[in-house]
């Protein structure tokens, strides 16, 4: 009967030092603000879920790491629980979607998504009203091709193009709310001359 305990004691035994689960930190400031992950054992590094509560215990964060790294969606939240911003992460970097949101009026402020850390392909803003404000092409963190703006009413009210960066480059057409043509304008590097402007005389340019 003793060895059995024995044995079984040796047994709880190894099993405790053999544990590999994560260890879980709760690490608080000043204000109240708390942060809780899990460490790693072995590597002494984040793994798995993290979040930041604040002092009401309300969630302000939500992220995931893998390895140290943030890995996967991360989302921040205001006070009333809310989502103001949902971003997506592999190996530490920005990569994947990306979505901003204005709580207060409710309604989706930017999308896109983002390639190796950079804003790269189609980028979206919008109005309040959910009517696309803007969509412009971007690469490499930098607007780079065709754009367009558009009023509140659903009517365009710019398009052109952008050259490394916030750079209107070659034709640049701007329209009235009620979708008249106003300006036609020529641009190089971000430096734009008018061509044609409302009330000059002949009729307005037309695209082709």
């Amino acid at each position: 009967m003793l060895s059995r305990l024995i044995f079984l004691l040796a047994l709880i035994t190894s099993i405790w030092s053999c544990d590999s689960s994560p260890d879980q930190v709760e690490d608080c400031d000043d204000q109240g603000y708390c942060e809780r992950f899990q460490i790693d054992k072995e590597t002494g590094l984040r793994e798995g879920k993290y979040e930041l509560v604040d002092p009401e215990g309300k969630v302000q964060e939500v992220a995931f790491y893998e390895g140290g790294e943030l890995n996967g969606i991360r989302a921040v939240f205001d006070g009333n629980g809310d989502t103001i911003q949902v971003e997506t992460y592999e190996n530490g970097q920005f990569s994947g979607p990306f979505r901003l949101y204005n709580t207060e009026e409710d309604y989706l402020r930017q999308s896109g998504q983002y390639i190796d850390g950079a804003m790269a392909g189609t980028w979206y803003v919008y109005h309040a009203n959910g009517q696309l404000a803007e969509e412009v092409s971007f690469e490499d963190n930098l607007e780079q091709g065709p754009f367009k703006e558009w009023h509140p009413n659903g009517q365009l009210k710019a398009e052109g193009f952008y050259l490394d960066g916030d750079n209107e480059h070659g034709e640049l057409w701007l329209y009235a709310e009620n979708g008249d043509l106003e300006r036609l304008m020529d641009c190089t590097n971000g430096v734009c001359h008018s061509r044609w402007r409302q009330g000059d005389p002949g009729p307005a340019p037309q695209k082709d």
